[in-house]
């Protein structure tokens, strides 16, 4: 059978794709299937090539957090590294206080009021094994914990929630 006797894909929302295989014969492969194809054997797009984006674009857009939750902000593992994040939280929703926290290793992390005053949100730290671990907590039930990724280098980015707090945490 030829691909032009094979069924046709009439439109981009298709279940099914017509390719073509190594033999020459037509086959379907459903989109979602070509689609995790493809993320196994591209790699990661840099400033040097081409590929598909990293999940740490999505991360440094500016996402909601709810209130009154532990987040796990970053790990710094090596001497030189730092993290950097925008944050606006607190009350009242209509404007946010802006700030930033840094992260480096070997030094307490710190909170940066850029415009107003945050008196709600609380930065922690633990030291596990050569690791410091960096967390925050925001403490206004009624407020708004919004965070995103400045800079990045030699940290790992964690930004994952934890209801407890975890155990060692020290209060900047």
């Amino acid at each position: 059978m030829k691909l032009n006797e094979s069924m046709q894909v009439s439109s981009i929302n298709s279940e099914y794709i017509a390719l073509i295989d190594s033999n020459g014969n037509p086959v379907r492969i459903s989109r979602a299937d070509l689609a995790e194809v493809i993320r196994l054997v591209m790699s990661e797009a840099t400033k040097e090539r081409k590929g598909l984006a990293s999940v740490d674009l999505f991360k440094r857009s500016m996402q909601y957090y709810s209130p009154e939750k532990y987040i796990h902000l970053c790990n710094l593992t090596v001497y030189y590294a730092n993290c950097q994040f925008l944050i606006a939280s607190g009350t009242p929703l209509g404007k946010l206080p802006l700030g930033m926290i840094s992260c480096r290793k070997g030094y307490l992390p710190e909170l940066i009021n850029v415009q107003g005053v945050n008196t709600s949100f609380r930065l922690y730290y633990r030291d596990v094994n050569e690791t410091r671990e960096v967390w925050g907590y925001e403490t206004s039930s009624g407020g708004s914990l919004n965070l995103s990724i400045m800079a990045n280098h030699g940290g790992t980015v964690k930004l994952e929630t934890n209801n407890e707090a975890p155990e060692g945490l020290i209060r900047v």
